[in-house]
Formats: structure tokens, sequence, C-alpha cells
């Protein structure tokens, strides 16, 4: 009788165990709701030295994937074609560096469990944000910048700016996504001073960064 209690206990705590293993796999996102006329301002706390890159550090080179339980994740709508501005200000030794993504339309981070992320695209270690249901899940890469170092990430070759729209100076970087359609989409921000393996021009610690996001209708 005592050896089945036990069985049952240990099932019991594996099941709980797993689940809670899964709760903490999951991806925190911040909706910053519906863009309007005016600006969305955030200051994000303890944003890593590197996260958008190096898988935080973690293991041998090239491990270049984005680290996703340490870059902050947020989501945002667009109901109508728009130019939209991202910007990042970091207030300590930072390289800002950021990924927005389409969605279905009804993302949500509890679902998706990974440990890393293509900075640059869909596929690869970034097709766990693309194996949702319905709308949960991202349909398209929309783009990137990258304030730190060029290198060689998950998905290919990373480039020090970025897409076509990307800016970057000291401690910042900013996106233009130019005619964007309607819909919801992801971003992953973190800090990015990776180079073949090895961390270069890190800065120390984590500090707060300033996010801030435009929208702007197109000229008819």
């Amino acid at each position: 009788m005592k050896a089945v209690q036990k069985a049952v206990v240990g099932a019991l705590t594996g099941t709980v165990l797993a689940s809670f293993a899964q709760q903490a796999s999951a991806i925190p996102v911040t909706n910053l709701g519906t863009l309007g006329a005016a600006a969305v301002s955030r200051t994000v706390a303890g944003v890593p030295k590197y996260a958008w890159d190096g898988t935080n550090g973690l293991g041998g080179p090239p491990n270049n994937n984005g680290w996703a339980h340490t870059s902050k994740w947020f989501r945002f709508t667009i109901t109508q074609r728009s130019h939209v501005t991202i910007s990042l200000t970091a207030n300590g030794a930072l390289n800002p560096a950021l990924s927005v993504w389409k969605t279905g339309g009804a993302f949500n981070g509890d679902n998706h469990l990974s440990h890393i992320y293509n900075q640059i695209g869909v596929g690869g270690a970034s097709q766990f944000l693309a194996n949702g249901v319905g709308g949960d899940k991202v349909t398209a890469f929309s783009g990137y910048v990258n304030s730190g170092p060029a290198f060689k990430g998950g998905g290919g070759n990373i480039r020090h700016g970025g897409t076509c729209g990307a800016y970057v100076a000291n401690r910042y970087a900013r996106l233009l996504l130019n005619d964007l359609p309607p819909g919801q989409y992801l971003m992953a921000l973190g800090g990015s001073c990776y180079t073949n393996g090895t961390a270069t021009a890190c800065g120390s610690g984590t500090v707060s960064t300033k996010l801030k996001i435009t929208r702007v209708k197109p000229a008819d």
C-alpha cells in the first residue's frame, strides 16, 4: 500500500514539475495594445547586455541565437496600413537590438516554449513561434535592427545596422517599418554584443531601456 502511495505521489510530483517547467519556459509578452496617433513609450527595466544574441552567453560558440527567456517580448496591433517606427535608447552600456514578426492575430506567449529564437526570420530556431494554432503564431518576419557588432546568427549573417529602415548609434537603435499591413505584431528586444561566439563590447550587468513606438498613416 505504501509503495502504491509513493508511486502515486511520485507521478503527481512529476506532473506538477513538468507543468511548472512548461510554464517557466513560456515567453511573457507585454501587450502594448492598438497603436493610435500618439506615441507609445515604455521604460523596459533589466535588459541584459546580451539576450538578443549569443544565447545569453551560455555554452560554447557559435550559440548566436537569441535567448528567449531573457529577451523582452512585446506585441502591438495596427488597424490600418501604417508606417511604424520603433526606437530603443539604453540608459547604460548596452547595444540595443530588436526583431519584429507579423502574427496570425492572436499571439499568446504562454503557448510558445523554447529557449532560443532566430533573430532574422521565422524558420530555424524561430519555428516554435510559427507552430501555434489558428492566429496564435507568427506568419512572417518584418525586420530587425542591431546596434551591436555584426555576427553570424542561427539564421545567417546579421549586420551591424539591420534591414531596410534601420538606424543605429551609440546606445541607440531605431527601425522604420514602411507600409505594414493591418494586424498584430510581435517584437523581441535585448542587448547585442557577440562576435563569432565571443562576448565583446558588452558593458556590464543589466540596464533600463526606453522603448518608443510611433505610427503614421501613409499619404494617399
